[in-house]
């Protein structure tokens, strides 16, 4: 189930520190001198969010000591802050050969899987780490995210529920149970969430997703705030392709292009920003436009799919949106068979359908 919905629920933990509560002291521990100090450096960098070059004095580290069980764990934190779930998890999974007893490596790498969507894994890892330590309020915070994501709402909020007893008010726990009343479609309970969440800390994430929660409770001028709020504090393809999905709903056509055209420069493999695209140029007549969008964005959806293999999803929402397109195209046959699509990706989610 893609914790995206109900339109482009964004930034799902873009940085690992949005969603775990406290970081676990990590042991330098190495007979290498020179790899402690490398390690060290990685250290540093780290805390000034200078993850390249932290991932450069890890690797430093793990060259001089390959069996340096904390310089994986903690290159896999930077690579996570960078969005290189498949390089950190790879990395989680090497410090936990080495080191078996680190139940907090179970924690990050349970969530390196949420934010790949592979929900499975993490709510295995989760488990792991709640049965070596029972009140780790972060290790139910990925239980949570993970139940979410195999559309366990009931469960995940449990979960959440727990968190907020070990660690009262966190950003995490408020952050993960908006998401979890996103995918239900409970907006209402998802704006108070993200409300808690930004009480806490402004952030992209929760901002956009509030965004989204208010735009499917049509109210366009909080969602609007949100959304530019969210592209204010970071920049990335999310809020640019919601705040789109505003504009057309408004009817403000150029400036949705804008929008997904900005989403484009981001990330020119984006099959929603093609998508929601094709969707403006077919509402304005420009009908080659749309279709060279609507072919990019099945391209791009099937490769992204056979790039991550089984922990891609294809997107019921680009193929709702090629759906209004071909409609609009006049090509019913298209539109009917990307409908078919949508509803059986949506289908095999287990997640409603969130009207938007």
């Amino acid at each position: 189930m893609n914790l995206r919905s109900p339109v482009r629920a964004g930034l799902v933990c873009t940085f690992l520190s949005v969603w775990l509560i406290g970081a676990a002291p990590h042991d330098p521990s190495s007979s290498n001198a020179d790899a402690v100090a490398a390690f060290n450096q990685g250290a540093n960098a780290f805390n000034a969010k200078r993850y390249a070059d932290a991932i450069d004095a890890y690797t430093r580290a793990i060259a001089l000591d390959p069996e340096f069980a904390a310089a994986y764990r903690d290159r896999g934190d930077a690579e996570t802050s960078l969005v290189r779930n498949a390089a950190a998890i790879a990395d989680y999974t090497v410090a936990l050969r080495l080191d078996p007893s680190d139940e907090y490596g179970y924690v990050e790498r349970g969530q390196a899987y949420n934010n790949i969507r592979s929900s499975a894994e993490a709510l295995a890892d989760a488990s792991r780490a709640i049965r070596m330590d029972g009140n780790d309020g972060n290790a139910y915070v990925v239980r949570g995210n993970a139940l979410a994501g195999l559309a366990r709402f009931s469960a995940a909020l449990a979960a959440f529920k727990t968190a907020d007893v070990l660690s009262p008010d966190s950003f995490g726990v408020h952050f993960g149970r908006g998401l979890t009343y996103l995918a239900m479609c409970d907006n209402r309970h998802a704006i108070v969430a993200f409300g808690a969440a930004l009480g806490i800390r402004d952030d992209a994430g929760a901002r956009n997703d509030r965004g989204l929660a208010f735009m499917a409770s049509k109210a366009y001028g909080p969602a609007m705030t949100d959304f530019t709020r969210a592209i204010a504090l970071d920049r990335s393809v999310e809020p640019f392709v919601n705040r789109g999905v505003l504009a057309m709903k408004q009817k403000r056509y150029p400036a949705a292009e804008a929008d997904f055209d900005a989403a484009l420069a981001i990330d020119n493999t984006d099959p929603q920003a093609y998508a929601d695209r094709a969707g403006v140029f077919a509402l304005e007549h420009r009908f080659s436009y749309a279709l060279r969008d609507a072919a990019s964005a099945v391209q791009w959806d099937e490769a992204i799919g056979a790039d991550l293999r089984r922990l891609h999803e294809p997107d019921p929402k680009v193929y709702r949106r090629l759906a209004d397109v071909y409609e609009r195209l006049g090509a019913p046959s298209l539109a009917a068979s990307n409908r078919a699509a949508a509803a059986k990706l949506t289908k095999a989610s287990g997640s409603p359908e969130c009207p938007v």
